[in-house]
């Protein structure tokens, strides 16, 4: 009977241990699969995060490379038109209306690039696209003086002048939105996460 009981119980601590075996590694598998779905899941946000990232600098950049090619589509008709004026005084100003009107049919489509930065952000940039939008604005007000006064055949040198100090003003605010715009697109996170 000891040995039938000792068989007995051989058998049960054997089942025991089995059991609690079993139980302590589906906890412990368990728990793995635990730290690998949470892993898991943060390597997704962080991924999303990156990818949200890029979207919107490469939105920004869109935008921003689209505000600035107007800017220079203006700037080239309005440049035409001064210097068809100030380069060859006796010539008639059809030419120099004829880049200005171009120039004029710009200004829309450029003050809807401008909403587009300012929507885009961040502020920074927005005020800097303003600011360009403003100079230019005020630039070709200079050059249009600029050719009705030459086609009045008026002394054209203050308003030579105040045409060269609004260009550079523009100058001035092209620089200071490039170099906003490149500050906010270089602080983006582009990188996949690690």
């Amino acid at each position: 009977m000891d040995q039938g009981l000792g068989v007995l119980l051989g058998a049960g601590v054997g089942a025991l241990g089995t059991a609690v075996t079993a139980t302590l590694t589906a906890w412990w598998a368990r728990g793995q699969a635990k730290l690998t779905a949470d892993a898991q899941r943060e390597q997704a946000q962080a991924q999303a995060r990156v990818d949200h990232a890029r979207w919107r600098r490469e939105t920004r950049r869109d935008a921003y490379a689209a505000f600035l090619d107007t800017v220079h589509a203006v700037h080239d008709r309005a440049e035409r038109a001064r210097s068809a004026v100030m380069n060859d005084p006796g010539r008639l100003i059809e030419g120099a209306s004829t880049f200005m009107q171009e120039a004029q049919a710009l200004r829309e489509p450029l003050r809807a690039r401008w909403a587009v930065v300012a929507m885009e952000g961040p502020k920074p940039v927005g005020t800097a696209a303003k600011t360009l939008l403003d100079r230019t604005s005020d630039w070709l007000v200079h050059v249009e003086v600029l050719i009705a006064v030459h086609g009045q055949g008026k002394s054209q040198e203050p308003f030579e002048e105040a045409c060269a100090s609004a260009y550079h003003d523009v100058h001035a605010a092209l620089v200071k939105f490039i170099a906003t715009a490149e500050a906010v697109l270089d602080a983006s996170p582009v990188a996949a996460p690690s």
